[in-house]
């Protein structure tokens, strides 16, 4: 769907929210390298966000870059109508435990706020432009420590603290049966080591 060889999909404005975070910069590389869409990375570029990780797709015609907050309404609104998005893709998080534990608020703001305010500004959009209601998709990435691990069945949707690994503050935003993606898994983080997606 989101490759060069398939033409269904010929070319498409694909957005994708924290695009200068470590899985973000892997997606938006990979969108610039293997496919035909055009990619509009939108970071605040905070602590976890390194432009160098874009470097190499930076200077690529299909690749635009904007330094914005998620929770900036306003702003939001202008990118969705200046590059009319067909995908988001939101990846923008504050997902490090220790600094939930010492700065509670960013987490709250980021990750709930700016989901919220995400979401909005795609539902007006959308309202404003309803030829692409039934094509536009917007999903929602991110790792463990912003969706909470895996559990049991038996166990889902008990989150005991807005900072320890088994929170899922965003995904009920996203997720209409309120439960961990099934998407998520485990896989190989920067320098070899496990991280889950």
């Amino acid at each position: 769907m989101l490759h060069k060889n398939n033409t269904k999909d010929a070319s498409l404005n694909v957005l994708v929210t924290g695009g200068a975070g470590f899985i973000g910069s892997a997606l938006v590389r990979h969108l610039i390298n293997h496919s035909c869409h055009h990619v509009i990375n939108l970071d605040k570029l905070t602590y976890a966000a390194n432009l160098k990780s874009v470097e190499a797709v930076s200077d690529h015609p299909r690749y635009s870059f904007e330094q914005v907050d998620i929770c900036d309404a306003a702003e939001l609104k202008r990118v969705f109508n200046q590059y009319q998005p067909d995908w988001v893709f939101h990846l923008a998080a504050e997902s490090h435990v220790d600094r939930s534990i010492e700065s509670p608020a960013a987490f709250i703001q980021t990750n709930i706020v700016g989901t919220f305010t995400l979401l909005e500004q795609a539902r007006a959009y959308l309202a404003e432009h309803p030829q692409k209601q039934t094509t536009f998709r917007l999903v929602h990435v991110s790792t463990d420590e912003v969706y909470g691990d895996l559990a049991h069945p038996d166990d889902l949707n008990t989150p005991t603290s807005l900072t320890d690994g088994n929170n899922n503050t965003s995904s009920p935003l996203t997720d209409g049966n309120n439960t961990p993606s099934p998407l998520m898994g485990e896989g190989w983080g920067e320098g070899g080591k496990p991280a889950k997606f």
